[in-house]
């Protein structure tokens, strides 16, 4: 298992900087290829492996794997966090939830760009339960709530993202999401304050 872990990380590792450092040269993009495949083969149920898949291809324009790779990713990773919660090793699991927080963070944002808002909301909210003292997570699931909404209210026009919101919208699905993204916009802001302070 930790071998698994090492090679996969090292994986990983590389791809990332194939595509900031080398993302220029020409043999970027099959690099980047060649590992992902590596790391799948290596390892198929590891959600961070799915994440950057995903990453991967939105960078190649092949969204609709990048969309299934994100669906597939966070039902991965929301079954890891059940293991976690089912789990009776209370101070090891701690570790392990704070070591999910950064590639789920990823992964909500990779949603977002993927218009894929109810994942995004879902992955956000997740990562509030795990730790609701950081701020990100509440703006990420405001900010795909916030495009839901747009989308909701202009489903056949493609530059709904571009369109002004109706707050006064009596839809009951849209005016609750409204009031759910002002409260999570309020705690948002409390939680900033604190970080302030401290």
């Amino acid at each position: 298992h930790t071998v698994i872990k090492k090679l996969v990380s090292g994986y990983l590792s590389s791809i990332e900087i194939w595509m900031t450092e080398l993302c220029f040269e020409e043999v970027a993009e099959q690099s980047c290829e060649n590992l992902i495949n590596k790391a799948i083969h290596v390892d198929p149920n590891n959600p961070e492996i799915l994440s950057t898949n995903a990453s991967i291809k939105v960078s190649q324009q092949n969204y609709e794997i990048a969309k299934e790779s994100i669906s597939e990713s966070w039902e991965l990773f929301q079954k890891k966090i059940t293991d976690l919660t089912n789990s009776d090793e209370a101070n090891t699991n701690n570790l392990e939830y704070i070591e999910l927080i950064q590639p789920l963070t990823t992964l909500a944002r990779l949603a977002i760009e993927m218009e894929l808002y109810d994942i995004a909301s879902s992955i956000a909210s997740a990562i509030r339960d795990m730790n609701e003292d950081i701020t990100e997570p509440y703006y990420l699931e405001c900010f795909a709530n916030y495009l839901q909404i747009k989308l909701l209210q202009n489903p056949h026009n493609e530059t709904y993202q571009d369109l002004r919101l109706n707050l006064l919208d009596d839809n009951n699905e849209i005016s609750k999401l409204i009031y759910e993204t002002r409260v999570l916009l309020i705690t948002g802001k409390n939680c900033s304050t604190v970080d302030d302070q401290l």
